[in-house]
């Protein structure tokens, strides 16, 4: 059966700290190489637009697309479909604009925690972590931890 998840429901859901579990294991499965990430369809619709994103994460199963779109005086909407990939039996529809703003924080918590120094000269790398460092390159920071085993719990 397929959940419908609306915005209150997912802000009930999940908090900043699943999020970045999520992001850590969604990147070391990047840095595995084992995520299809496809570039963004990107459309004009009406006077606004309409952006679509799939995955695919083949190691721990699972795919989907965020659809986002704009229409002027309305804002942006998001918008999450999570599939089996298995089966391709779709578990979840929501409302993704919690889910949007947990990961952009949960990113840069992850890159953060992987590309800073210890000691007063990560405090300047860290300040500039989440402006400079861009998708790629933090997954190339991760790279080593790809291969570290996971932590008991």
């Amino acid at each position: 059966m397929t959940l419908l998840l609306r915005h209150e429901d997912v802000c009930a859901a999940v908090g900043m700290a699943d999020a970045i579990v999520a992001m850590e294991e969604a990147f070391r499965e990047e840095g595995e190489g084992a995520v299809l990430l496809p570039p963004r369809i990107n459309m004009k619709a009406g006077k606004g637009w309409l952006r679509v994103g799939p995955v695919s994460l083949e190691k721990s199963g699972w795919m989907g697309f965020k659809a986002m779109n704009l229409a002027p005086g309305h804002g942006v909407r998001y918008q999450v479909h999570l599939y089996r990939a298995d089966s391709g039996e779709l578990l979840a529809i929501m409302d993704a604009q919690h889910l949007t703003t947990l990961r952009t924080g949960a990113s840069s918590a992850v890159a953060t925690k992987r590309l800073a120094r210890s000691g007063p000269a990560g405090s300047a790398r860290t300040a500039r972590s989440d402006a400079g460092i861009g998708h790629r390159e933090i997954c190339e920071g991760l790279q080593p931890y790809a291969r570290e085993p996971r932590p008991a719990g």
